[in-house]
């Protein structure tokens, strides 16, 4: 089990801005409509609802990817050898997530649609697989370990 140091500034000021990104992401999320129903009471431009949603997510992303890197580090023991690899992995996956985020904010992004919806909104959905194919690939690997011993 892995335990962040949180006595520590940088850590404390990350949770402290994680928690406030966390607690309006509802907020942001209810302001869009994913282009399946008319906007509803948004008190924002649709184009600007989802940029600032997506640079939270984005945010919140990054911030666990810091987090992760905390845990990496060697030099702090923070887990245990065998595990540091498997780390690295969560935390290079959750900067790649935190970059699709943010690369998403890009106008362009919000022009292109595919049928009704905007091609922000398909990269979102594909941040999803990124992390849960992950996840197979280490289930897959550790059967394989298992059946050569």
């Amino acid at each position: 089990m892995s335990v962040l140091p949180v006595e520590t500034t940088r850590t404390r000021a990350l949770n402290t801005i994680m928690l406030f990104l966390v607690a309006i992401e509802p907020y942001l999320f209810n302001q869009i409509s994913f282009g399946f129903t008319a906007m509803g009471s948004s008190t924002l431009p649709q184009i600007d609802a989802s940029a600032v949603y997506a640079l939270d997510l984005g945010a919140i992303w990054a911030i666990l990817g810091a987090f992760t890197h905390v845990l990496t580090i060697e030099e702090k023991k923070l887990v245990a050898p065998d595990l540091i690899r498997k780390y690295r992995l969560m935390r290079n996956l959750e900067i790649v997530v935190a970059a699709i985020f943010f690369v998403s904010i890009l106008p362009q992004f919000w022009d292109i649609m595919i049928g009704s919806t905007s091609l922000r909104y398909v990269l979102w959905a594909l941040t999803f697989f990124v992390r849960r194919s992950t996840n197979l690939y280490g289930r897959l690997v550790q059967r394989r370990s298992r059946n050569r011993n």
